[in-house]
């Protein structure tokens, strides 16, 4: 059995198999409501400390479910809980574009964007061939339209290039992750790279490209 770096901090000090067996016991054990609720909460706003390793990440949240399953807690995700998630994914860093926390670029309400352009579109998604920086940029009028513009857009490319779309690097959008846009990648042979929440670094060429874009609307 693997153990987590904070279990064997706290049984070390432990001589016996019964005093180790007894601190288990407290550590995970109490079925009380108190620790209960505290488990549920602290699974509800978990979420990787700054500077912190993917190991010491992992294992955290590992200790977590232990903690869950032993004290037989279940997870009702409702409305609340949904609320509680939803503010805690919230970016503690400043918006590229008002400088105000709270949001990304992409969310900001203060950009260009939530303004109509001339065609009705409020929306825009634009396509860069990373060895190229190739730039294609399409107006929508909604979020959803990004399915069907994108297939356009494939079509288009390979027809022009004689050559596949192979690799494709966007962000966790719901735009991103439908079951047709999965399915329409898969069928295609296309390998989607999601980049890292929180980490505009990982897709850096379009998420200066975007920003530039905004800042000249």
């Amino acid at each position: 059995m693997a153990m987590g770096e904070n279990v064997i901090s706290e049984i070390v000090s432990k001589m016996t198999a019964s005093g180790i067996w007894s601190k288990l016991e407290n550590l995970y054990l109490k079925k009380t409501l108190t620790n209960r609720l505290l488990l549920t909460r602290s699974c509800l706003f978990f979420k990787m400390k700054e500077g912190a390793t993917i190991k010491s990440h992992m294992t955290e949240f590992e200790d977590i479910v232990m903690k869950l399953n032993a004290t037989d807690t279940l997870l009702a995700i409702d409305e609340e809980a949904l609320a509680m998630i939803l503010l805690n994914s919230k970016t503690r860093g400043n918006c590229n574009y008002c400088h105000k926390p709270g949001h990304w670029v992409k969310d900001c309400p203060s950009t260009p964007s939530s303004t109509p352009s001339l065609s009705g579109g409020k929306y825009f998604v634009s396509f860069i061939d990373d060895f190229s920086h190739t730039l294609w940029v399409y107006v929508l009028k909604l979020k959803s339209d990004v399915f069907e513009t994108f297939k356009t857009w494939v079509a288009r490319v390979e027809v022009k290039n004689g050559k596949k779309l192979k690799v494709l690097r966007c962000d966790n959008g719901g735009e991103f992750t439908t079951c047709n846009f999965k399915d329409f990648c898969s069928s295609k042979g296309i390998h989607r790279h999601y980049t890292t929440p929180g980490d505009p670094k990982s897709n850096g060429v379009a998420e200066r490209m975007n920003r530039t874009l905004l800042e000249k609307v």
